[in-house]
């Protein structure tokens, strides 16, 4: 599973290295748990799946997808307007603002209701001799997990995800980093079974790591 989509740009003659690379992040449960911190959450993450392409994140265009349930309570209102503001919030944290989005607000039928949506899909430029995948390609390869720090609200530490993103950027433009992927909610040993699997690899965890660490939800986390 990549993190996302590379592409030349295409040309009526000659050829380029240039290419659009386009990601998206959206987690359900953590977005229904705090719609502020679920959208916050969405742009880190799709900023940070764009850094694990390489791609420098911090250039990056956004654009949203929004779905909530039919707005006929005070309650049902405040859901869009605290995932908007968390999506504000992470747009002015990291300087890369929405130019365009579509919303919907009819995710109800009948007493079911659509769980609060915010999508964030981050488009970046690059030149293809600069992609790199989440896919492991050899043997005697080494795994470093890298996790943003949290804030103890639900949601990041601004400062910590900046440095996260430029110290990372600084080993990808050095070759130092071969491969890179971001943990998302399944946990850190489905993420690396997932990098293995497409060129039939295993892998040996570190005997400190607990089930724990392996196992439970892993959000603001890349492997490199």
């Amino acid at each position: 599973e990549i993190e996302g989509m590379a592409c030349k740009i295409p040309l009526d003659h000659g050829t380029t290295k240039s290419c659009s690379v386009m990601t998206y992040s959206f987690d359900p449960y953590f977005t229904e748990w705090n719609p502020y911190c679920g959208a916050y959450h969405s742009v880190v993450e799709s900023l940070l799946k764009l850094l694990c392409m390489g791609v420098d994140p911090l250039t990056a265009r956004l654009t949203f997808q929004e779905y909530f349930e039919r707005m006929s309570s005070k309650v049902a209102w405040g859901k869009p307007l605290q995932a908007l503001l968390g999506a504000y919030k992470a747009q002015l944290d990291f300087g890369t603002a929405a130019i365009g989005g579509k919303d919907s607000m009819s995710g109800t039928f009948n007493d079911i209701h659509v769980p609060p949506t915010l999508v964030s899909f981050a488009v970046g430029m690059t030149t293809t001799d600069k992609v790199i995948t989440a896919t492991l390609t050899g043997k005697g390869q080494k795994l470093y997990l890298i996790k943003c720090a949290r804030d103890g609200k639900g949601s990041y530490k601004k400062d910590h995800v900046l440095r996260v993103i430029k110290a990372v950027k600084e080993l990808i433009d050095r070759g130092e980093i071969k491969n890179a992927a971001v943990v998302k909610s399944a946990g850190v040993a489905a993420r690396v079974a997932q990098m293995c699997f497409g060129n039939m690899l295993g892998f040996d965890f570190s005997d400190n790591l607990t089930e724990a660490d392996l196992f439970s939800k892993t959000l603001g986390s890349i492997i490199v």
